[in-house]
């Protein structure tokens, strides 16, 4: 992980920053090209080998050999999948309950000892993952900015100042231990976001597989920074959502990868190698996809 001093930072953001944006008219630097091209935000930045392609299909055809589910195992699963997405998404971002806590904030039971942003963490997470089933159930439906705003309002339900709305600081930059990230304008955020969602909308999924699509839509989605908090949160729903509309079932991220899952996103940040990640979200959708296939061939959720 490349960590450097705040002098070494803000001298070398001061001559990123010039390089780019300096001398630019507002209405160029609204349109989205110049952090597109500085980033090669549109440029795929992970394939899946063949390999792993096929062994994530094969899973995916053995759910499909299960057909006609049956809806209430399937809605029992998804239901346990939820809270586990809930309670592994949360503690990736540094919250301390159990999966059992996390299922009682769900019950409206009455805990001792549990701060109340954690809770509003948990309840804020959950409606937002009723949010992302209501879109999954709109088949023919596109994902709009609207919605994942809403999302990004649900999963920072614990903050009062801008959530669900984009990103508008005065300045493009977060500083995130010193390393040496570079945001977009905050000017350019809506164009980035409006070409991202017709990217995503426009997906032809027999051309394009399911692996290469979440890691780069993902990938996309972080480097953008749409949002001035959440936006972890806000990415792995949005991934769960794509992985369900294809066919493959809610995405987890586990929380036991917490530091793999921050160090390979520090690999693509540092070094350009967007392998290790990838690799993260092959490994999880596979174990997913287990799940599924566990639990509708015992006919009981076996999680």
């Amino acid at each position: 992980m490349l960590l450097v001093s705040i002098l070494d930072y803000d001298e070398w953001f001061n001559s990123k920053y010039e390089d780019i944006y300096s001398d630019k008219d507002i209405d160029l630097i609204k349109s989205g090209p110049l952090f597109q091209r500085y980033s090669n935000l549109f440029i795929d930045q992970y394939h899946v080998n063949d390999l792993r392609n096929s062994e994530i299909n094969k899973l995916k055809d053995s759910v499909n050999k299960l057909r006609p589910l049956n809806d209430t195992l399937v809605q029992h699963i998804e239901d346990k999948l939820g809270v586990i997405l809930n309670h592994s998404s949360n503690v990736i971002e540094g919250m301390n309950i159990t999966l059992n806590q996390t299922e009682k904030i769900l019950a409206n039971k009455t805990l001792s000892g549990i701060k109340t942003q954690d809770v509003l963490d948990v309840i804020g997470h959950q409606r937002a993952f009723n949010e992302i089933i209501n879109i999954y159930r709109k088949v023919n439906d596109v994902i709009t900015i609207e919605q994942i705003c809403l999302i990004n309002k649900y999963v920072m339900l614990n903050e009062d100042r801008n959530t669900g709305r984009l990103r508008n600081e005065t300045n493009s930059i977060v500083k995130i231990g010193g390393r040496k990230i570079l945001l977009p304008h905050p000017q350019e955020v809506p164009e980035l976001m409006k070409n991202l969602i017709d990217w995503l909308n426009n997906i032809n999924i027999n051309e394009y597989n399911i692996c290469d699509l979440i890691v780069n839509f993902h990938i996309r989605f972080i480097t953008i920074h749409p949002f001035s908090d959440g936006n972890g949160r806000t990415a792995r729903l949005l991934c769960s959502l794509i992985s369900m509309r294809h066919g493959y079932g809610i995405l987890i991220i586990s929380d036991t990868k917490r530091e793999q899952y921050f160090e390979s996103i520090a690999k693509w940040e540092d070094d350009k190698n967007f392998n290790v990640f990838g690799n993260l979200i092959v490994d999880e959708l596979i174990t997913c996809l287990k799940i599924y296939s566990k639990c509708l061939r015992s006919k009981c959720v076996l999680i």
